[in-house]
């Protein structure tokens, strides 16, 4: 008993020490991680301060119930750092699933459980039978290094970006997923690691009674038999043999090799292998194309390495094979990327090539930078995404709000504590400085390992007031704060609350085993997520909205309509929101109480909204989706015809179905652009969408321009997906020359890239 009260103090500090870091504020995967982490370290050093009379001894020799310890360490202390997480969930000060935290504890807990009671109980055994502590203390420091380093070898050295481990736990990889999936294959791996651990502890409690005998053949059988098992998984192997076998294609490029499955997922009929040959064909090209765009700026005296582009069938195969879910991760080791097959152009594609073909110089042959602000911000630079405002604006708004304090900490380890959207768009627009200032060759220095002395003359503080005085000298809050404060509005994952169950319980419960029982007994994503996701801030007005938008959606598409509940739905909107808007969503609001007027048929009432909303988006940036939402309104109300206001009522949600699906180019402009906006749906041939390109749009100066230039965007889509690859080149240059910033540079990009594939199209011998 004097043992067991000795350990509790341990026990404790495992489980609270967590929730004082921010990394374990939320009891949630990163909780059970550090908690098993402060576990399986603090056990040794229980063990080496533990005072003699603590012992299970018996005149000076080892002596214990083995029965006694079995139920202890199994059954009973388990449940002691539990405590401090039941008293979290029932004080309500964390509202995370409690389903998720259960899982995470069992999964990662558990095994480093009984793992740290295997290295306490095998030390006190050394000690009892009078080895020395300093020599039991080397010894475990030395089998731990050895675990730790042959880790991070393989962590390093694979592309895998994941690892199972029973020191380290089940890391998933990137730290930017917050949907983590498991198998058959990892549990079976963490339940490994109970009969490891209950093996070694039997051997120490050993005392030769034959029923303990009897527990270590059965331990070491289980140990050896999970393990076996286990690797029929392939989460469970890190190794490039492995990718290569479960991606068994390779298609060779100029520069890089296309791993692929042949066989899509589903391929009970012939038009999913032929779609699936057909992306592959296009995935294909288009990396061909960037890696001929970035080896011109990227190559140095020495040639690029050569890329190893993996694509997985899906987002889960990839976490659970690879690592990174919905992050698409490059290892600079072999080097290769990792991505899967989505809506073209692939939105990261460019971005990995920029990480593994300038892995060739990356810090003293790192292969990337430890500056993460210098690798990612390079990517940025070298692979714009288009966006509403430019990554100076971007940069400016979250230093002006203070969303960063100190731009030091980008240059730092705590580059990951940020969130992905505000590092990357700093760094992107410091790197971009540099690149236009400075040249590339002086970047290139600086991702070689130069100092920024020797790369550009001028120490790192100079040069980042020269970068500030840029951006601020352009920046207009007044006009980009509204748009701004919505974009970099979320944190990171360890300022998130509840980043992983607001996955978790987000899950469909047709996903499987694996998310269902992440999710409390009875409940039903579809209608308790909402009212969930409201209790982590009642104060959230985007949460808010969208569960006021279910409801009014579902009241107007009834069968017998209440209005007077419509009633009661415009004034709560009207009151919801302040006027003029403060927030993006107050703008939001505002639309929807617009809507619910003109399916109260009151149109004028209607119209004064979105005449008021109007002028106040001709002095602030709402973002270009919003104001096409507002602009599309006013058209309409501007149209006549039986179909006006049932486009009026599809925008709003209130309609199943859209008014009218002939592929018509004649008629209204602007329903030409919402018929476009519905791909697929509605097939326009080809002749017609070359047709739309050649003629003129009808002159309007009070047209937004991000209007025509996502018309053309859209034309320059289908036509892609119809071959037509010079007539969708127009189109992209078009829509270039009716943008700014980095959607510019994007289109043109596109532009670029339809002139490619014709080219390969004229070419009988291209794939």
């Amino acid at each position: 008993m004097l043992l067991y009260l000795y350990l509790l103090p341990f026990y404790l500090a495992s489980s609270v020490i967590p929730l004082l870091s921010g990394i374990g504020s939320n009891l949630e995967y990163e909780y059970a991680l550090a908690f098993s982490w402060l576990f399986v370290l603090s056990m040794p050093v229980a063990g080496l301060l533990a005072p003699v009379r603590t012992f299970p001894q018996d005149d000076g020799t080892w002596d214990l119930s083995a029965s006694r310890e079995f139920l202890w360490v199994f059954m009973f202390s388990p449940l002691i750092p539990m405590i401090p997480g039941a008293l979290m969930f029932w004080s309500k000060a964390c509202l995370c699933s409690p389903s998720g935290y259960l899982l995470w504890m069992i999964t990662l807990g558990y095994p480093a459980w009984i793992v740290g009671h295997a290295v306490f109980y095998g030390i006190i055994r050394g000690r009892s039978a009078a080895f020395k502590k300093r020599h039991l203390g080397l010894i475990t420091i030395g089998c731990y290094l050895g675990i730790i380093g042959v880790s991070l070898g393989i962590l390093w050295i694979f592309p895998q970006k994941r690892i199972n481990n029973i020191l380290f736990g089940f890391i998933h990889g990137p730290i930017y997923d917050h949907w983590i999936p498991l198998d058959l294959g990892i549990i079976l791996v963490r339940v490994s690691y109970v009969f490891a651990g209950a093996f070694f502890l039997f051997c120490f409690w050993w005392r030769k009674q034959w029923t303990l005998a009897f527990s270590i053949v059965v331990c070491l059988l289980s140990w050896i038999s999970t393990r076996i098992l286990s690797h029929g998984y392939p989460s469970t192997h890190n190794s490039m043999a492995t990718l290569t076998d479960h991606l068994e294609t390779a298609l060779p490029g100029n520069g890089f090799t296309l791993h692929y499955r042949s066989q899509p997922q589903s391929s009970s009929t012939d038009e999913p292998e032929r779609q699936h040959s057909r992306n592959i064909k296009i995935l294909f090209r288009d990396a061909q194309f960037h890696v001929n765009e970035l080896s011109k700026i990227l190559r140095t005296t020495g040639e690029l390495p050569h890329v190893h582009i993996f694509v997985y069938p899906s987002e889960e195969d990839k976490k659970l094979w690879f690592g990174g879910g919905s992050t698409d991760v490059t290892d600079v080791v072999t080097p290769s990327i990792h991505i899967v097959l989505e809506d073209f152009p692939h939105p990261t594609l460019r971005h990995e090539l920029v990480h593994a073909l300038a892995s060739g110089y990356g810090f003293y042959g790192l292969g990337f930078h430890p500056n993460i602000a210098f690798t990612e911000g390079l990517a940025i630079a070298l692979a714009p995404s288009p966006g509403d405002i430019s990554l100076d604006d971007g940069a400016a708004s979250i230093l002006e709000s203070g969303r960063l304090k100190d731009v030091s900490n980008l240059f730092s380890v705590f580059f990951w504590k940020e969130s992905g959207s505000r590092a990357y768009s700093v760094a992107g627009s410091f790197i971009r400085f540099l690149i236009d200032r400075y040249s590339f060759s002086a970047v290139q220095a600086l991702y070689s390992g130069a100092s920024f002395e020797k790369a550009t003359n001028k120490p790192q503080d100079a040069l980042v007031k020269e970068w500030k005085d840029k951006i601020f000298s352009r920046y207009d809050k007044a006009t980009t704060g509204l748009y701004t404060e919505a974009l970099y509005r979320q944190g990171s994952l360890f300022q998130d609350r509840c980043p992983h169950s607001k996955k978790d319980l987000e899950k469909p419960r047709s996903k499987g085993f694996f998310a269902r029982i992440r999710q409390p007994p009875g409940f039903d994503p579809d209608r308790d997520y909402l009212p969930w996701l409201l209790t982590l801030d009642p104060k959230a007005i985007d949460v808010r909205s969208r569960i006021w938008r279910q409801e009014i959606k579902t009241l107007t598409q009834e069968r017998f309509i209440k209005y007077g509940r419509l009633e009661t739905w415009v004034e709560t909107l009207k009151k919801a929101r302040l006027d003029p808007p403060e927030t993006l969503e107050d703008i939001e609001l505002a639309i929807q109480e617009s809507d619910l007027h003109r399916f109260l048929d009151r149109p004028l009432q209607s119209l004064e909204i979105l005449k008021k909303l109007d002028d106040f988006a001709k002095t602030k940036n709402i973002g270009d989706g919003l104001s096409r939402f507002l602009k599309v309104r006013l058209r309409i109300e501007e149209m006549t015809g039986p179909l006006a206001p049932q486009w009026r009522f599809y925008f709003a949600g209130y309609t199943k179905g859209i008014p009218d699906k002939q592929p018509v180019v004649q008629g209204p402009w602007l329903i030409v652009y919402l018929k476009l906006r519905r791909g697929p749906e509605i097939p326009f041939s080809k002749d017609q969408l070359i047709s739309l390109v050649l003629q003129p749009i009808p002159t309007d100066p009070t047209l937004p321009q991000h209007f025509i230039r996502e018309y053309y965007r859209m034309l320059g889509n289908r036509l892609m997906d119809l071959e037509e690859y010079q007539t969708a080149a127009l189109a992209f240059t078009k829509a270039s020359q009716e943008s700014r910033s980095l959607h510019q540079e994007h289109l043109l990009e596109q532009a670029r890239r339809a002139t490619y594939h014709a080219t390969l199209k004229a070419d009988p011998n291209s794939l």
